[in-house]
């Protein structure tokens, strides 16, 4: 493209100077000649690659704005789920917290119900304990009732008196606390209980260590007295052992206690 740009005088007119300026902006190889024309083709080009490194900056922090966009963008979508997360986390312990108040409320009404169990079950253990000890009295009353009515059957001859000592012999535990009763023989070859020569049955214990000759009668008496310290005396003569004496009486005669005393045995009446 060609360009008149002079007038027939040498200087340019109006009309000249505007084609001239809209030369320059409309036509870039035009204005590069001009602006070389005038020194200004090394700073064009300079110009030119900076706007070129400029782009590319431009273009290299579009880059980086997007993809900081994006990461922020996930970063708002995971907080934002993490939101969520917690918002439901804090509904689950909301809903825990309730139950927990609920399993304390109950736990309560437990311990109340148990507490009022063991007062009534203490309450129950005292009245089987009173229960008890009435029982235990009443079967004591009953043990010594049948043994005076057993003793009044073998003084009347409705008992034999062999059996009214079997029924006695549960006593010397109560009594004297001895278990066990063994039954002896012993060979009086001179006579000393009966006067005569005789074999002599006598209920022996020992317990610790001592010697316990013991008779049981339904109605003791004086002869029975002196009978059981004769037969001490066998006793010790045989055995080298003197015995503790004792009787175990329901009833007693006329002077039984006094002789008794008077000889050392034991007496025990009316148990």
């Amino acid at each position: 493209m060609k360009y008149s740009v002079m007038s027939s005088s040498g200087a340019l007119s109006n009309e000249e100077k505007k084609r001239l300026l809209k030369a320059i902006q409309e036509d870039e190889e035009f204005r590069y000649a001009v602006a070389g024309l005038l020194g200004l083709d090394a700073i064009l080009n300079d110009l030119r690659k900076l706007r070129e490194e400029f782009n590319k900056y431009i273009e290299k922090l579009d880059n980086y704005i997007n993809n900081t966009t994006t990461a922020f963008s996930e970063n708002d979508r995971k907080w934002e789920e993490n939101f969520r997360r917690w918002a439901e986390n804090d509904k689950r312990w909301e809903e825990n917290d309730r139950k927990w108040e609920e399993n304390f409320r109950r736990w309560a009404e437990n311990d109340k119900r148990w507490e009022e169990n063991d007062r009534k079950w203490e309450m129950v253990f005292a009245q089987l304990k009173t229960l008890d000890s009435r029982v235990t009295a009443l079967e004591q009353s009953m043990d010594s009732m049948n043994r005076r009515i057993s003793a009044i059957g073998a003084r009347w001859g409705i008992l034999s008196e062999s059996a009214f000592r079997r029924g006695m012999r549960a006593i010397l535990r109560d009594v004297l606390g001895i278990r066990r009763v063994s039954k002896l023989k012993l060979e009086d070859e001179e006579g000393i209980v009966y006067g005569h020569p005789s074999i002599i049955d006598v209920d022996i214990a020992v317990r610790n260590g001592e010697h316990l000759l013991i008779e049981i009668k339904a109605n003791a008496n004086r002869s029975d007295v002196a009978e059981i310290k004769r037969v001490g005396d066998l006793y010790e003569k045989l055995k080298g052992t003197k015995p503790r004496l004792i009787i175990i009486a329901a009833y007693t005669g006329p002077g039984t206690k006094e002789l008794a005393e008077k000889l050392g045995v034991e007496l025990h009446e009316g148990v």
